[in-house]
């Protein structure tokens, strides 16, 4: 992965999900189930593993001593 990406939904729910991949030389949208899947389960990933508010203060101080 070279960037960030953003999963869009819509209030029609017949419009489907999309995926938007920034890249070096510009965006890709994607509108694939499967890809956008993959991507939302990705999401999902760093949401579990990323740290919470308190704790990214407590590791920055970690990483400075």
């Amino acid at each position: 992965m070279t960037g960030s990406f953003v999963i869009m939904g819509f209030l029609d729910p017949a419009d489907p999900l999309v995926l938007f991949l920034e890249q070096d030389h510009g965006g890709l949208d994607l509108e694939e189930a499967d890809e956008v899947a993959h991507y939302r389960q990705l999401a999902d990933h760093l949401r579990l593993v990323a740290l919470r508010p308190g704790e990214i203060i407590d590791r920055l101080r970690e990483l400075i001593e």
